[in-house]
């Protein structure tokens, strides 16, 4: 399969462009029955506000993070975010934008606290102690993943 890089957004009307880029059947590959996939690049990537009211049932976890089922949890966490695509905020691989670009940095703010929330909610009143500190969802995660890990 060959990737492209672009820094396209995905356009959602259009269902050949998905939140990872555009597939492009046509492009070259070395197998007969795969498509490209261009890859945008995250630093120019367009940021919008993520929209939760379609997917908030699917946005609880089951069993809150208790300090011992650390490698479910994570799993689920990362499965639901990847609904709302507020993965990347949270594994620290959406950027935050600079000040340049202020619309896109109050999105990607607005974004982020969602992400923390969610951690936040999804972890027992004993757990809190080690990521109230922590200013971003990446920080939140990362200092738990440093815990558990």
């Amino acid at each position: 399969m060959s990737v492209n890089t672009t820094n396209t957004p995905a356009d959602p009307s259009n269902p050949e462009t998905t939140s990872l880029g555009t597939l492009n059947p046509t492009a070259t590959s070395s197998s007969t029955n795969s498509a490209a996939v261009t890859i945008p690049d995250m630093e120019n990537q367009l940021i919008t506000k993520v929209d939760l009211r379609p997917c908030a049932p699917a946005m609880n976890i089951a069993e809150k993070l208790d300090g011992t089922n650390w490698v479910t949890w994570r799993a689920q966490l990362i499965d639901v975010l990847k609904i709302v695509e507020l993965d990347l905020y949270v594994l620290g691989r959406q950027p935050c934008p600079g000040i340049d670009r202020l619309s896109e940095r109050k999105n990607w703010l607005f974004n982020d606290g969602i992400a923390k929330s969610f951690i936040t909610n999804n972890v027992l009143e004993s757990q809190k102690i080690h990521i109230l500190s922590e200013e971003t969802s990446a920080a939140k995660f990362t200092a738990l993943e440093n815990l558990y890990e």
